[in-house]
């Protein structure tokens, strides 16, 4: 077996200072191992699976250091190393929220230098349902710049940012969020003892070869669906989206207008509009932006496809790389897969380029492609329960952290009572897998108005209560929340407010009271500066 070490060990990693820090890998069994890291050295024997592990001491905040570990002939080094603060970025989509999709609210993030003292881990979105996990399988490093701030989840970098700003202390960010995911998903069998209800849900998801059944039948199901859907488009088969074509026979509608008689069916909508493009623009790069959409798009400029989503979170925003002069045409490819297909109202749609912007609000001509049934609905196994826990969280806590950032509930608001319990006993199963009593700082759900019949205001009490627990957070975010999206932008705030709660409750600051941040008991904790 050849020497390794197992993630999140790597290049750029942010080990937890003030804690001891395990060393682990894989090396032939039986095999002397050893380990050295700023002067320090310790040695193990490699088990009869080949599997071994040191401790180092306690460190200091600092770096970038290298770590050496050798077995025999074989050598491995870690290099650009720091010590820090490693905090959990978990939940849902709303954590899971990338730098990219707020690109066009904080731009300046985009054009700031490198900081090397902010780190971020992408934990794999692997669920397992057989049982909890001990490592990972894979993961890397990234520190923050303009190339890769794309991929950080928003409110941790924001978070992460304001902290090192306070403390000059680096701060290493362990993303472990799933967009959609109830909170059983990062819940272990101990945690959802009180559940039996849900633990038999797990069991039927652990039987041998059950999900790899499942999974081909839905996939081949869906696969069917997709080739018989785009086989009868008219509208791909006539070229539709073709500039040549002639559109004079086509209705007219506003784009924004909510979708009635026929256009309520599933299958496919096809939306053209022509714009006349001046000189001084012609061969430059332009971004269409359509807002989100209900349920996948394609996007056409001139023929060319220059975009596509396949499902409605999203906000589009898609680069046409040149711009023709004189007559553009757009032309959109709509699926409405359960019959609520449409443009959200309120979001800004337009064609920008150079400081100009087209308005694209008004006037769409518009035809059916094709009409079929529903799409056929896939399970997803990254919202059973335990599975998440097992894939992402268990293998994590070898890891020391210094604590817990937590945006959840929007997917257990259709049942919001007994969320308080389930929010409990997750804090408490963590803070023991973790062997510590980590500060545990959560956002309250944001203002959101399309809640699809969900008790949001529900769910929000029970997280409210949830405050109950010593060591923890509630971050209000209603003011930054947008009627008409799911995920609102301003993920500065949360991040600013969410390290507000740190400050205090993980660091020990006296902070003036805040309308946006509500602490519970305070324990009894070191708060190193």
């Amino acid at each position: 077996m050849k020497l390794a070490l197992f993630p999140p060990f790597g290049d750029g990693m942010v080990l937890q200072r003030d804690r001891e820090i395990e060393v682990w890998g894989a090396a032939a069994p039986g095999k002397a191992v050893s380990v050295t890291f700023q002067g320090i050295r310790r040695a193990c024997r490699a088990d009869d699976t080949g599997r071994w592990s040191v401790f180092l001491p306690p460190l200091s905040f600092g770096g970038p250091y290298a770590m050496a570990v050798a077995c025999g002939g074989e050598a491995v080094t870690v290099g650009d190393i720091l010590v820090g603060e490693v905090w959990v970025c978990g939940g849902q989509s709303n954590m899971e929220m990338k730098m990219d999709r707020v690109r066009h609210m904080f731009p300046e993030e985009f054009e700031n230098p490198r900081n090397p003292h902010i780190r971020q881990f992408d934990v794999p979105q692997t669920p397992r349902l057989n049982g909890p996990q001990t490592s990972l399988e894979s993961g890397r490093w990234r520190e923050a710049s303009p190339e890769t701030v794309a991929d950080f989840s928003a409110a941790g970098y924001f978070f992460a940012k304001r902290l090192y700003e306070k403390y000059r202390v680096p701060i290493g960010l362990l993303a472990a969020a799933v967009g959609g995911t109830p909170i059983h998903a990062w819940m272990s069998r101990a945690m959802l003892r009180g559940f039996p209800d849900v633990l038999a849900e797990a069991d039927a998801c652990a039987r041998p070869g059950y999900i790899q059944s499942v999974q081909r039948e839905e996939s081949a199901r869906t696969a069917a669906y997709m080739e018989a859907l785009d086989r009868d488009d008219a509208g791909l088969q006539r070229r539709w989206y073709d500039p040549a074509y002639d559109d004079s026979g086509w209705a007219e509608r506003p784009l924004c207008a909510a979708w009635d008689g026929d256009l309520r069916a599933t299958g496919s909508v096809w939306f053209r509009n022509t714009l006349v493009i001046p000189p001084e623009l012609a061969g430059k790069q332009a971004t269409l932006f359509l807002g989100t959409i209900v349920d996948a798009d394609t996007a056409y400029a001139n023929g060319a496809v220059v975009g596509s989503t396949a499902y409605r979170y999203p906000p589009r925003g898609y680069a046409i790389p040149a711009l023709p002069e004189g007559r553009c045409v757009l032309a959109l490819r709509v699926l409405s897969q359960y019959g609520q297909g449409g443009f959200t109202p309120g979001k800004p749609r337009m064609l920008v380029c150079g400081g100009r912007g087209f308005d694209l609000n008004g006037m769409w001509k518009y035809r059916r492609g094709t009409i079929r049934p529903p799409m056929p609905r896939e399970t997803n196994f990254a919202y059973k329960p335990t599975g998440l826990y097992n894939g992402m969280i268990a293998p994590l806590h070898r890891w020391p952290v210094k604590g817990v950032l937590w945006y959840q509930g929007e997917s257990d608001a259709a049942a919001p009572t007994g969320y308080r319990i389930k929010f409990t006993s997750l804090i408490q199963g963590w803070r023991k897998g973790w062997k510590a009593d980590l500060p545990f700082l959560f956002v309250q759900l944001s203002h959101y108005a399309d809640t699809g019949g969900m008790d949001w205001d529900a769910l929000r009490q029970e997280q409210l209560a949830s405050l109950a627990e010593p060591g923890t957070a509630l971050i209000f975010s209603g003011d930054v929340g947008e009627y008409n999206d799911l995920h609102p932008q301003n993920k500065q705030a949360v991040g600013d407010r969410l390290a507000r709660a740190a400050m205090r409750v993980a660091y020990g600051e006296d902070m003036p009271a805040s309308p946006f941040t509500l602490c519970g008991p305070l324990p009894t904790l070191a708060h190193p500066k």
